[in-house]
């Protein structure tokens, strides 16, 4: 089992395990999303992560950007 948190960013951050199975699933849907938008297992990729001023509306955008 592996432990994972949240930021805490509304309050405390939140604990929570996940097994082997999960992560390897979690990698093989994040591997298949990124093949969509033509990015390859391997290839560099940089994340633009922002949120509004207001961030108790806990909103954020994360785009995978490929690199030509």
């Amino acid at each position: 089992m592996y432990r994972y948190t949240t930021g805490g960013s509304s309050g405390d951050p939140l604990v929570f395990k996940i097994d082997r199975a999960r992560q390897a699933a979690d990698q093989g849907a994040r591997a298949r999303s990124r093949k969509w938008f033509g990015i390859e297992v391997g290839e560099r990729e940089l994340y633009l992560w922002g949120a509004p001023v207001d961030a108790s509306k806990r909103f954020a955008i994360g785009l995978p950007i490929k690199r030509y």
